[in-house]
Formats: structure tokens, sequence, C-alpha cells
């Protein structure tokens, strides 16, 4: 498990047994004889799929298996949803986001540092709310592309959100170079 064993298990489970409590994750004494929570993105106070599954009766050895299969159907659901929008058939779409879903980015990445696993699984999201918001310009488009592009920041893996803002914005700009007379906020 690399990361997630060492570092990931005990951060997600120190969350949830703050939000559990009834506290916000602040800060937490025991790593290097403190060390913030709520600020560390590799923590993912803020991303319920990492404390969440903690909270739920099963063992706690079960919980980053949970969380892997969570993104891993979120990949797939969000590559399929993509691809459809792009006008692919049914089948080209299940091939697709099924060929996706297996990539090396999402298992092996993922069995190593479920934080990198999990804002890969958000970019087809993301991608998608950016075709949405050059298709159907307004408010609605460009809140749901802030707020996949804010899930995809949870995650705690912050080059990737960084990667997908930058393709996502070379989109919207391509389309406005395009098309100017289509505004993105109508």
């Amino acid at each position: 498990y690399g990361d997630n064993l060492i570092q990931n298990f005990p951060l997600f489970s120190g969350v949830a047994r703050d939000w559990a409590n009834g506290h916000i994750p602040l800060w937490t004494p025991y790593i290097f004889g403190g060390q913030p929570l709520l600020a560390n993105p590799i923590a993912g106070a803020l991303y319920p799929p990492y404390w969440l599954p903690f909270l739920l009766p099963m063992p706690e050895e079960r919980v980053l298996d949970i969380s892997f299969l969570f993104h891993l159907f979120v990949a797939l659901t969000g590559m399929y949803i993509l691809l459809r929008a792009y006008g692919c058939r049914r089948i080209t779409s299940i091939i697709g986001a099924t060929i996706y879903s297996c990539s090396g980015i999402l298992h092996l990445l993922g069995s190593a540092c479920i934080q990198m696993q999990a804002a890969a699984s958000w970019a087809p999201f993301v991608l998608y709310f950016a075709w949405y918001l050059r298709s159907s310009p307004g408010l609605r488009s460009a809140f749901m592309l802030s707020l996949m592009l804010w899930v995809q920041f949870q995650c705690g893996y912050p080059q990737y959100s960084l990667c997908t803002g930058m393709v996502t914005g070379l989109y919207l700009a391509g389309s406005l170079i395009k098309s100017p007379d289509k505004r993105l906020l109508a």
C-alpha cells in the first residue's frame, strides 16, 4: 500500500474520529509534535470519501479498499458521461470508460497513493462540465465546473487539479477563439 498505509490511513482515521466526535479536524498532535489537518490537502478533511467509510460498521483495514473502488466507479461513470457528451455511441463509451478506469493512473498509483487516483477519477467530470459550459453557457454550468474543480482539489493531490484546470482553461479559451461571439457566462 505504500503511502496509503503509512501516511494516509492514519490521517483519514484521525479526520474521521474528529468529525465523529463533532469536532472540526483542525490539528493532529501525532505528527512531528503537531500538524494542521484542515490546511493539509493530503488529509482530505473536506473530502468525505476518505473519512466517511471509517464511520461505517466495517473493519478499518477495508476502508481504503472502499475508497479505491468508489473512485474507480467515479472514473468509469465520468468518462462514460464525457464520451457520450462528445457524441460517442453507447458501446464505444462503455469501452472507453472501462479502459480509462483500468488505466495505470487509477490502479497503480491508486494502490500506492489514493490521492492521485481520486484526483484522476474526477478529471472526466471536470472536462464534461467544461464541455457543458461551452455548449450551454451560463452561471449554472460555470458553477458546476467550479464545483468539480473544487472537489478534485479536495482529493489531496493539487498538482493534478492544477493540470486539469490548465487543460480546462485552454479548452475554453480555444472555444472562445473558435467562436468569439459565444459568451461563456450569458
